[in-house]
């Protein structure tokens, strides 16, 4: 595993009282995903080797954080991130150039929706969507954003959903893909967190 002293910080914050239902570990410093999720999505940054990959939605970047840290470890690639609030801006700037990892991420403040345009993005082989308006990752954001960058995505891309299992707008999502072909799972983490790919 890779090391990284701001990681393995955020990492240390967390406590029992972090627990999510006594399995998963959540760390009050970054909101965002699980700490299990983020070490996972380092590893399947690690294993398809994608040039571009695009986030939507990235809280306090502690997902950033492991995408930007696979695509260094790999030697090449480029993280496209977005969230609507300053704070969350703010803080994953200043802790992915704290961690030596900025050169791989641009970051802009908007819509999911409006990433492509804005970056420029004319193609991705993976990507992450996670971003949020009130809590419950409404279907319309999630849809809205695959269906604007699936198009893009290569052959063998892959697409990660987070909050599968506790929200309605990306465990809808999963399965209507799962309907019309693509393949899947679903890893039951307090959120849920599902890895999709076309099946050619």
């Amino acid at each position: 595993m890779f090391v990284n002293k701001v990681i393995d910080k955020l990492n240390c914050d967390c406590s029992p009282d972090n627990l999510w239902g006594d399995k998963y570990h959540i760390s009050s410093s970054w909101g965002g995903v699980e700490i299990e999720v983020g070490k996972l999505l380092y590893s399947l940054v690690r294993c398809y080797k994608p040039k571009t990959i695009v986030e939507c939605g990235c809280a306090h970047g502690y997902s950033s954080l492991h995408m930007a840290q696979g695509l260094k470890d790999n030697g090449f690639g480029k993280l496209y991130t977005c969230d609507i609030l300053d704070i969350c801006i703010d803080i994953t700037d200043s802790r992915l150039k704290e961690a030596g990892l900025g050169d791989f991420v641009s970051i802009y403040k908007c819509k999911g929706s409006e990433l492509k345009d804005k970056a420029g993005i004319s193609s991705c082989d993976f990507m992450f969507l996670d971003s949020d308006s009130d809590g419950t990752h409404p279907y319309e954001f999630v849809s809205s954003e695959f269906n604007l960058f699936s198009p893009l995505l290569s052959d063998d891309g892959v697409v990660v959903l987070h909050d599968t299992v506790c929200c309605d707008g990306p465990k809808k999502l999963f399965n209507e893909l799962l309907e019309i072909g693509w393949g899947g799972i679903k890893l039951p983490t307090c959120r849920g967190i599902s890895i999709l790919q076309k099946v050619r």
